[in-house]
């Protein structure tokens, strides 16, 4: 009887250590990041399938993302049309003082979230 229990504390030490060393060896990693620019450092598309062209940082060179159907464009937390969210960029007066948040999906390489709050 007591071989048994031994043997049975011997085994679930075994299955311990191997979930232990599993859980371990699983990396964590960025799926996405996002990107605070200012509306004069990005260069949208002019179909909602293209690429845009941003700065990540105030020092960067531009970077070309791809956009897709899939992408979503928001007004002020509002999921919007592409062509309805160009229409209120082109309304702003200065582009300067205004930032996008781009959602940039490293993966996939392609821009999942593009969005605007407009005061």
């Amino acid at each position: 009887m007591r071989l048994k229990h031994i043997m049975a504390a011997s085994l679930l030490a075994l299955a311990l250590t191997a979930t232990a060393q599993n859980a371990t060896s699983q990396e964590r990693y960025t799926i996405q990041d996002a990107y605070e620019v200012y509306l004069s450092d990005v260069r949208l598309p002019d179909v909602s399938t293209g690429t845009i062209r941003y700065k990540p940082c105030i020092r960067c060179d531009f970077q070309t993302t791809r956009v897709t159907s899939a992408t979503r464009w928001r007004i002020n937390g509002e999921v919007v049309s592409f062509s309805r969210f160009m229409q209120a960029i082109e309304a702003l007066d200065d582009r300067s003082a205004e930032h996008l948040t781009i959602k940039h999906h490293l993966e996939k390489d392609l821009i999942t979230k593009v969005s605007i709050s407009i005061r």
